[in-house]
């Protein structure tokens, strides 16, 4: 087995010699890049959905790919909303919207 020296020793042997030239160029070349490179969150950008549609919208896809319905902990929810000065209604409304299309569809079939 190899111990944590040795390793040590092989990359900088390796780098040394040249071997990871060809990233150090990729990198570099890389760096010349970045003033046009745009860094986004995807979860950043702004969609006017509310977190009720989401929830409802969650369920019908569960359903439409014949997943399982998720069992979200609403009583949990509702109660740590209530301690924390609402600061999970988002979560308590994307889950009001999933259980909502989740009784609608069990309805209708």
């Amino acid at each position: 087995m190899i111990t944590l020296k040795e390793l040590h020793d092989k990359v900088k042997s390796d780098y040394e010699s040249g071997k990871y030239d060809s990233a150090k160029k990729f990198y570099t070349k890389g760096s010349q890049n970045k003033a046009n490179y745009k860094y986004t969150y995807h979860g950043a950008e702004k969609n006017n959905v509310s977190d009720y549609q989401r929830g409802y919208t969650q369920a019908l896809n569960d359903y439409n790919n014949h997943r399982h319905f998720k069992l979200y902990p609403k009583r949990i929810v509702d109660f740590l909303n209530k301690l924390l000065g609402n600061r999970l209604i988002e979560i308590s409304d994307f889950i009001d919207g999933y259980v909502t299309a989740k009784h609608e569809i069990k309805r209708n079939n």
